[in-house]
């Protein structure tokens, strides 16, 4: 997974003689230089926001660690009791805006200040727990060489959002990256890309100098994936 990109650094990263850089890459004309940067650093800047965006599997495991830290603190000596609530304090404060407002459905969570004071910290760590789960469920057990399987176990149900089904995700921040460089490039040069499983192909070195400029590393697996599902995606449409 390609690391998150801060949306207030993509012009730093993404410099004019970077731009410039790559813009000779693809041979674009002088008169569309100017044209290639706005669009080339509006493609960037959408792409970072999604990468900033946290996915449903994100949430998750924060709710589920939030969840499970809770019930360490619960069950804590008067030894770790201090540094186990510190944790739970820690993590309610790193609490994405978008896993708070699961968490927070119908009941506002303590605060961490609540979580660290010994008077409140019991009440607030048993409220913590219980709005990370809305109930329970059993699960079956794991398969065993034997062919029988291991007993069925009571699990928390979390709270969050559904987790995507197997397959392409529905969202991929590296497949929209190419559909806004695609239109970049093609005002540039006025040709569309194609993919011929060459990494010699002017797009190709379009998206991986982009991409390298962005997160300080070629990325030639995603770079291919995602200029393969574009131009799939568009002879399926024609």
């Amino acid at each position: 997974m390609a690391e998150r990109i801060d949306p207030n650094m993509v012009e730093r990263r993404l410099s004019h003689d970077i731009l410039d850089h790559i813009a000779a890459l693809i041979e674009v004309p002088p008169d569309k230089l100017a044209g290639f940067r706005q669009s080339v650093l509006a493609a960037a800047s959408t792409y970072a926001e999604e990468t900033a965006r946290p996915t449903a599997q994100d949430i998750g495991w924060e709710i589920k660690r939030l969840y499970r830290a809770a019930g360490k603190a619960l069950r804590a000596t008067p030894q770790t009791a201090h540094d186990c609530a510190e944790e739970v304090a820690t993590r309610l404060e790193r609490l994405t805006p978008e896993a708070r407002r699961f968490l927070e459905f119908g009941r506002a969570a303590p605060t961490p200040a609540e979580v660290r004071n010994q008077a409140t910290r019991a009440e607030s760590l048993r409220l913590v727990h219980g709005l990370c789960v809305t109930g329970a469920e059993w699960k079956q057990g794991r398969s065993r060489p034997s062919g029988k399987r291991s007993r069925p176990s009571l699990q928390p149900r979390f709270v969050g959002p559904k987790p995507p089904r197997r397959g392409r995700p529905t969202t991929d921040p590296a497949y929209s990256l190419c559909t806004s460089l695609a239109g970049a490039f093609h005002k540039a040069t006025g040709r569309w890309p194609t993919y011929s499983g060459s990494r010699t192909s002017k797009f190709q070195q379009l998206f991986e100098a982009v991409w390298a400029a962005l997160h300080g590393e070629v990325d030639t697996v995603s770079a291919t994936r995602a200029i393969r599902r574009y131009v799939a995606a568009i002879h399926d449409s024609r």
